[in-house]
């Protein structure tokens, strides 16, 4: 997939320029105060919100993460006088917002249900909490689920998923998780960016004749100190 080749691109090229940082830094070409920035907690987004960037889902929060880093590292350059580190931790939440604000105006996707056992499509949103529920449809689609500070557990394994490679079921995780339960015979890919979090795939190792090829659900999303994962009962 295009968009899995662009994030990994954007991850890759971070971590070539970490591995250089470092080379630089034995090497005596930075000093050990530049250092100290750059793998500070404020440091470190400058090199998150990059990754985020090239996600069109996270643009607007990365754009403001590698906004915090410069304006802590001009703060530190004399650039901004007086300038209180401890003041802008308010901006992870800003950014967070301003994040679900851009998703909301940018896409224009046609109303679906939100949690409904017969639904082709799941949209679900936990802010600040969460709560169990059980799928049932043999058409699933896919759909949206959002956990920020709170989190849900969905038991798909009654339901069927929709012939070809069009089942999109995107997950955005910021302080929270989200955990999938699928059919044994499920084909799914997982496709999430994962900072300081992750997404696992916790089912058995299946054989190549198990699942059914014609039948695709896509994983997509972010984990933001947040994470998921998809698992079976057999």
């Amino acid at each position: 997939m295009r968009k899995n080749n662009t994030q990994s691109l954007g991850i890759g090229l971070v971590i070539i320029t970490i591995g250089l940082i470092f080379l630089a830094s034995n090497l005596g070409y930075i000093s050990k105060d530049i250092f100290r920035y750059i793998f500070s907690w404020y440091g470190w987004t400058l090199y998150v919100g990059p990754i985020m960037m090239f996600r069109k889902e996270s643009r607007v929060l990365g754009s403001i993460f590698l906004g915090v880093g410069l304006i802590v590292l001009f703060g530190d350059l004399g650039f901004i006088p007086n300038l209180n580190v401890g003041q802008l931790w308010p901006l992870i939440i800003v950014a967070v917002g301003a994040n679900f604000v851009y998703q909301a105006t940018s896409r224009k996707v046609p109303e679906r249900p939100q949690i409904d056992s017969s639904g082709e499509f799941l949209n679900d949103n936990h802010i600040f909490g969460g709560g169990e529920f059980n799928i049932s449809n043999q058409n699933f689609k896919g759909g949206k689920v959002v956990c920020v500070f709170g989190g849900g557990n969905y038991n798909l394994s009654q339901s069927k998923l929709s012939p070809g490679d069009n089942n999109v079921l995107d997950v955005s995780c910021v302080f929270g998780g989200a955990s999938f339960v699928v059919p044994s015979d499920w084909n799914v890919q997982i496709s999430v960016t994962s900072i300081f979090g992750g997404f696992q795939d916790n089912r058995k190792v299946m054989t190549p004749t198990s699942s059914d090829k014609s039948k695709t659900l896509f994983i997509t999303g972010l984990c933001l100190f947040g994470g998921g994962d998809v698992k079976s009962y057999s």
